[in-house]
């Protein structure tokens, strides 16, 4: 790049990396009112309205993706806040705030593990793992398995459902980005560049297994524990 190019670059990418967090913490006031209204909106029409379930849905996925940018723009300015998360609580109150079918379950099991890291990064991971197990499922009755573990001096949470899972071309590209977090310049969703940008601030690793019988993405995840 021309040296005048790489002058002119940088300032483009300081006002972005400022306008950025303003951008999203205007949304947030309209997306709240939005969802609200959707709501009320389902609440008057009763519960089997798909469009307004659907409206619901969107609304609040869109609300949760502001303000996952809000947290990676803190996180992108080094700021860290380690603090003890007791897993299974935190797991669920995450699950909580998923749109979802209501058939739809969670299975944990965490007992009584404990992370020390930073509480929005840890969130982004999950929430974005947890949205697009329900996203992508393929029937309104399916299961998500969240599991947490010590091993080798590292606290492992596994997620794992039971969808339809990725085609092998799909399948490699995650697993690549997630090896490579600097792949993520060729994979174009949000959802995994958060989660991998958490992740680095995490000190965490991911790796996607394969499927098992043809059906489900099952990611494992690997985060330092205190010494």
């Amino acid at each position: 790049m021309p040296r005048r190019t790489r002058r002119t670059a940088r300032p483009v990418r300081e006002r972005l990396e400022m306008f950025v967090p303003l951008v999203a913490h205007d949304l947030k006031g309209p997306l709240r009112r939005l969802e609200r209204l959707a709501l009320e909106a389902q609440r008057d029409a009763g519960h089997n309205d798909r469009q307004l379930l659907s409206l619901v849905s969107q609304a609040r996925r869109a609300r949760c993706l502001v303000d996952e940018l809000l947290a990676w723009c803190r996180l992108a300015e080094g700021r860290r806040s380690p603090e003890a998360i007791r897993l299974e609580p935190f797991v669920r109150a995450i699950w909580e705030e998923i749109a979802k079918p209501a058939g739809f379950r969670l299975e944990l099991d965490c007992r009584a593990e404990e992370a020390v890291a930073d509480a929005a990064a840890l969130a982004i991971v999950l929430r974005n793992l947890l949205d697009n197990a329900v996203r992508h499922h393929d029937r309104p009755d399916g299961r998500v398995t969240v599991r947490c573990w010590r091993w080798q001096r590292r606290l492992r949470i596994r997620i794992e459902d039971d969808g339809p899972g990725m085609g092998p071309e799909e399948a490699a590209t995650v697993a690549a980005v997630l090896e490579d977090p600097e792949s993520t310049a060729t994979y174009r969703r949000l959802g995994l560049r958060l989660v991998v940008e958490a992740l680095g601030h995490l000190d965490g690793r991911a790796r996607l297994h394969p499927s098992r019988d043809g059906r489900g993405t099952r990611i494992e995840l690997s985060l330092p524990t205190p010494a």
